[in-house]
């Protein structure tokens, strides 16, 4: 049955590649966002504040275990490294991620019941980091579709177990351990037919080039670690000046902006392999119109979200979550054009991946995390809740720029290498 459902004759693969990665990308969207509505309706807005840090620690954290190496491995048509090297990787990765884990346990002196709320939450982002990699090997051969169906089945039952743990035992630790094993459980089964159809996925260690491979990523790790904890600095300032009431009301009205983010991802994930071989085939110009339409695509997305968020996204959002936030109308309506912003800016790192100039993508970081530092706290400190959402919006905007920056200029330079050749020639 579950063979069935990966793999039916006579479909259309690309569009079902599109529908599939569209539903998988909005669970894991909403997975935060459903998680802090069942445990602020059920505990308090205190709670609710209390887990959400944990859980964005965690997703800051799977940044470590999943190095940012999709994109590179998916756009890797030449198999310059072998399945066995990735995961090899995947596996030094993930172990670094755990031991980072237990560090930010020690540094900030968690009690037990927290720590094992953490750890939980690291686990499951552990089965996710090596689903990715196989699901990465997977969209390769041309089969994104079975990997992104995969994927939705995981994130909808785990989530579904959390929630239904939660509202019965009131209890953290329990509902996150139980989401861990359903996880562990949905993995394994969907895992085990994807190997049957693409042995080459099966678990392997090749250790000859990871360090490097582990060099080759190193810039889009370190990019992607930088976007996770600039996404949530934010946060990280709320939670040193502000406390957890604060925590929800923002992480509440920071929900939509980060679900636009991460459904950016169906516009351009599918086209991953294409756009490598038109840029790997020197059409640069038909690269360049393929990231123009993509972005373009977002951009609209954006323009569209915005506008139905000012109307009644903040209505919406009382009504789900109980909590007044009326007065917070104009910075929700900014937050989610930041998103977007955000959004373009994500897009843009996969574009310069494609292109192998990804080392360029530490510059915009870079400044992005040096704005953070000298700005982030003073913002919240002097304007609370609404300087905490300025200060996401600035590191977004420098960080777009930047990549932009990036791309026109390194096309430029192929251009000029070219000597005026069309994509034609």
């Amino acid at each position: 049955m579950l063979n069935r459902l990966l793999f039916p004759e006579k479909v259309n693969i690309q569009r079902r590649a599109y529908v599939w990665n569209l539903t998988a990308s909005a669970l894991f969207a909403l997975q935060s966002a459903l998680f802090l509505l069942v445990i602020t309706r059920t505990g308090g807005e205190t709670e609710g504040g209390q887990f959400i840090i944990l859980f964005t620690v965690a997703q800051m954290l799977y940044s470590v275990g999943n190095y940012s190496m999709r994109d590179y491995q998916v756009s890797d048509l030449q198999e310059a490294y072998s399945f066995p090297t990735y995961y090899a990787m995947r596996t030094v990765t993930c172990t670094a991620m755990v031991l980072a884990a237990a560090g930010y346990c020690l540094g900030k002196q968690l009690t037990p019941e927290r720590a094992g709320v953490l750890f939980a939450l690291v686990g499951y982002r552990l089965i996710e980091s090596f689903e990715d990699v196989i699901h990465g090997a997977v969209q390769r051969k041309g089969r994104f579709d079975a990997a992104s169906i995969s994927m939705t089945l995981r994130v909808f039952f785990s989530s579904a177990v959390f929630c239904a743990a939660y509202i019965i035992t009131k209890s953290q630790v329990t509902a996150s351990c139980l989401m861990l094993l359903m996880a562990l459980a949905a993995f394994g089964l969907t895992t085990r037919v994807l190997r049957k159809r693409f042995p080459e996925t099966r678990p392997a260690f090749d250790f000859r080039k990871t360090g490097k491979l582990l060099l080759a990523c190193f810039p889009l790790f370190a990019g992607g670690f930088m976007n996770s904890y600039l996404t949530n600095a934010a946060k990280y300032a709320i939670d040193d000046l502000m406390g957890g009431a604060a925590q929800t009301v923002f992480n509440v009205l920071f929900m939509p902006v980060f679900a636009i983010n991460l459904l950016s991802l169906f516009v351009y994930k599918p086209l991953i392999v294409r756009m490598s071989t038109l840029w790997n085939e020197g059409k640069t110009g038909a690269f360049l119109g393929q990231a123009a339409r993509q972005g373009g695509l977002i951009a609209g997305l954006t323009v569209l979200v915005v506008a139905a968020g000012n109307l009644i996204g903040v209505q919406i959002l009382e009504i789900i979550y109980g909590i007044p936030l009326a007065e917070y109308r104009w910075l929700f309506t900014v937050l989610l054009l930041f998103g977007g912003i955000g959004a373009l800016a994500l897009f843009l790192n996969a574009v310069i991946t494609i292109m192998r100039k990804q080392p360029f993508i530490l510059l915009g970081y870079g400044i992005s995390f040096l704005a953070n530092i000298l700005l982030t706290h003073r913002l919240v400190r002097a304007h609370g809740i609404a300087g905490a959402g300025y200060a996401y919006g600035l590191m977004m905007g420098v960080l777009l720029v930047c990549d932009l920056a990036v791309i026109l200029y390194t096309a430029g330079q192929r251009r000029r290498t070219e000597g005026g050749k069309t994509d034609a020639d």
